[in-house]
């Protein structure tokens, strides 16, 4: 499971952020609104593409020394459960949904990780950011203009109405690529 990273101190990951937020909340027929229509698209667009991708997934967040993930394998869309968590260490903790719309993934599962703390659960472009990171895993920083260049072509042909935004914004932020 990736880390969290700090955007702050890059630019290009941080204008890539920026842009896709501001790309999202224009296209709002693209959000998902629940874990069968996120599973649907992006494995309807990972199988078109010919990456291997077992499914969506819940994500909760816990905080323990920073933020953790943990992930509902079940495949159930339920809001983080009330009772404290045990993790594998034994340490009981407090689960819950982000009041942003988070994603990511998990590269030796091969899942594409979602969470919200209500509906919309995801968008059509931070599915295809996370599916961009299966096809280039292993770069110095994960946002780099060849991760980039895979993200547009993915939008390119599974959200095309987005790419001429989506390329205006992250030209604007400085987003090589």
């Amino acid at each position: 499971m990736q880390k969290f990273l700090d955007p702050q101190n890059d630019p290009q990951q941080q204008g890539v952020y920026r842009s896709q937020t501001l790309v999202a909340q224009s296209f709002i027929g693209d959000y998902v609104h629940d874990l069968a229509a996120a599973t649907a698209f992006i494995t309807n667009a990972a199988t078109a593409e010919g990456i291997p991708l077992v499914g969506c997934f819940r994500a909760h967040f816990y905080d323990n020394s920073g933020t953790g993930v943990i992930v509902n394998w079940a495949g159930k869309d339920k809001p983080a459960p009330a009772d404290p968590y045990q993790l594998p260490s034994g340490q009981h903790v407090k689960l819950y949904d982000p009041q942003f719309m988070w994603s990511g993934f998990d590269l030796q599962k091969g899942a594409i990780l979602v969470a919200h703390n209500e509906p919309p659960l995801s968008h059509k472009l931070l599915l295809l950011h996370e599916l961009a990171h299966v096809v280039r895993p292993i770069e110095p920083a994960q946002h780099a203009p060849k991760w980039v260049t895979v993200w547009r072509d993915l939008v390119q042909r599974h959200v095309h109405s987005e790419l001429q935004m989506l390329s205006t914004v992250l030209k604007d932020h400085s987003v090589s690529g």
